[in-house]
């Protein structure tokens, strides 16, 4: 993994709006999605140990679009901030009507929302609000692979792409130095480039084919059997250099 995970942007966010707002009782609301959910919960946590008053949890979908009736509930509440764990086509009517109802509370988000055409459906309410990426801006990249990229797509890069194009050609390297495109072969090679670049941390994880969870049961959850080897190679490696090396999660 390249860029952080919510578990580490939901705490940043959330300690960013507790420092620089100082907010007495905030509201947290979410689409109710995977990572909706998930990066609210973890701001929720955070807030609760900074002994900061939350109000109980408002829901939407990732479809929502008429905000009113939390936004009036939240008014109601006085509350000083309001997080929402969503994406920016949910998140900017939100904004926007919030602010249309008069609802003064700082607005904060998580990158899924802190986008560009937020400007674009939030409007002048967009002015103000906090949001957290979860790696540096694009424009931090190499000036080399910026020009490239808008070369290529006539579009300037979003957040991920610089990160996604480093993972892309790691995967390459790997690849090519084990002659294989086996993940038995190409993984061990994979983290010694990752040693040899003195990446603070780096994991490796099994994933499944999206859609129905009855038709790819298979690949739900490997066969302890198919992923000890992998496991054994990494650890191997990993301690041999000196890396402290964990494991998590194995059924």
């Amino acid at each position: 993994r390249v860029v952080g995970r919510d578990d580490q942007q939901g705490p940043a966010i959330a300690s960013y709006l507790a420092e620089t707002k100082k907010p007495k009782l905030v509201a947290v609301i979410d689409d109710a999605t995977a990572y909706g959910e998930g990066i609210a919960n973890e701001v929720e946590k955070t807030l609760k140990a900074a002994n900061i008053k939350v109000l109980p949890r408002e829901k939407g979908t990732d479809k929502t679009t008429d905000w009113k009736a939390i936004l009036t509930k939240v008014k109601g509440k006085n509350a000083d901030a309001v997080f929402y764990g969503g994406m920016d086509a949910t998140g900017g009517p939100l904004l926007k009507q919030g602010r249309e109802l008069g609802v003064k509370a700082v607005f904060s988000f998580g990158d899924g929302a802190c986008t560009d055409d937020m400007t674009k459906l939030a409007g002048a309410a967009a002015d103000g609000l906090l949001c957290s990426q979860a790696g540096l801006p694009p424009q931090a990249a190499d000036k080399k692979f910026l020009d490239a990229y808008k070369k290529k797509f006539n579009v300037d890069p979003i957040l991920y792409a610089p990160f996604t194009y480093d993972a892309a050609n790691l995967l390459i390297e790997a690849m090519k130095r084990a002659n294989s495109a086996d993940p038995a072969k190409y993984l061990p090679e994979l983290a010694k480039l990752l040693i040899f670049l003195k990446a603070d941390q780096f994991q490796f994880a099994f994933v499944h084919l999206v859609g129905s969870a009855w038709e790819n049961r298979k690949w739900l959850t490997p066969r302890k059997s198919a992923v000890m080897p992998y496991l054994r190679r990494a650890l191997d490696l990993g301690i041999k250099k000196g890396v402290h090396c964990y494991t998590e999660a194995i059924p």
